[in-house]
Formats: structure tokens, C-alpha cells, sequence
């Protein structure tokens, strides 16, 4: 019983915020360098996270932050469903749609974003893809409407998101 008693004691938790730290500074500064290169000026589109809505339970229905598209590369920041920080990379293809007054263009985009661990979901790390419709307001301005799939144990079943896009020259 006693021995039981000293081995409780030299347990320590994990210093899980340090590797987190690491791995999401080295995704800033990845976005960093992609936007203080020379040709991102030209070809950068500069978005913002706004709004969601969630078919089913409780969250965080405003998700704001902001990401980077150049290239196709595709990364960035948002305040996610649960509350809690989540930085994103990926990749985006993009399609032009015959011409109509209300989308411009459709993409995909597929990567892996942080932020959800849960009791229920025990990872750092989580698959994300998105599809999305593109309004253009002019050639610099527009907004996006997205829909994401969710993870099963979710009780929801998708989220819609709206997020405005400018792009940069």
C-alpha cells in the first residue's frame, strides 16, 4: 500500500503545450514567408473567417480568423466550433464557373487543421476538406460560402461557413 503511495507521487503531466507551441509556431511562420514573398504580392488572396452555422448541437458559431491562399497553398487561423484556437494548411483547386450572377468559381480544399482534441477525440491533429462557391463583388473583393463535412462523433452533420476574400496585388 505504501509503495502504491510513492509511485503516485513522482507522476508528472506531460508538457503537451510546448510541442503544440512548436508545431503551430512553425505553421506561422511557414504562412509568414508565404506572404512576405516577392511574387505572393501579385498572386495572394487574403481571406477572413466570419460566420458559421451548424446543422445540429451546440457551438461556436463565430469562427473568426484569417488565412492565406497563393498557388494553391492554402493555410491560415480561426477561432474553431469548440472555442478553442486552430491553425490549418492545406491545398485549394479552384474552378471557374460558366458565367452567372451568383458564383464566379468553385473550389475544394483538403489538409489538416489542430484544435479539436477532445475526451472523445484524442488528437493534435485532424483530416479537414471544404467545398465552396465564390461570389465576386469585383476582381479584387468577394465572399466565399464553404461546407465542411463533420467527424462522426460529432453531433452535427455539416457546417456551412461564409468567410470574405480579398485579393492582394
Amino acid at each position: 500500500m505504501q509503495h502504491k503511495v510513492f509511485f503516485k507521487h513522482l507522476q508528472t503531466k506531460p508538457a503537451r503545450a510546448a510541442v503544440d507551441f512548436c508545431n503551430e509556431g512553425i505553421v506561422g511562420l511557414i504562412l509568414s514567408l508565404t506572404l512576405l514573398s516577392p511574387v505572393a504580392a501579385q498572386t495572394t488572396t487574403l481571406g477572413v473567417h466570419t460566420f458559421s452555422y451548424h446543422d445540429r448541437g451546440y457551438f461556436n458559431n463565430v469562427n473568426t480568423g484569417i488565412y492565406l491562399e497563393h498557388a494553391g497553398v492554402t493555410g491560415g487561423y480561426y477561432k474553431n466550433s469548440l472555442n478553442k484556437d486552430s491553425l490549418y494548411a492545406g491545398y485549394t483547386l479552384k474552378h471557374a464557373l460558366p458565367t452567372n450572377p451568383l458564383f464566379q468559381s468553385a473550389a475544394v480544399m483538403v489538409g489538416v487543421v489542430s484544435g479539436y482534441r477532445t475526451r472523445s477525440y484524442p488528437h493534435d491533429y485532424s483530416l479537414m476538406a471544404a467545398a465552396s462557391l465564390k461570389h465576386d463583388f469585383n476582381e479584387q473583393h468577394g465572399i466565399r460560402l464553404s461546407v465542411l463535412p463533420t467527424h462522426r462523433k460529432s453531433p452535427a452533420n455539416y457546417v456551412l461557413h461564409l468567410s470574405y476574400e480579398i485579393k492582394v496585388k
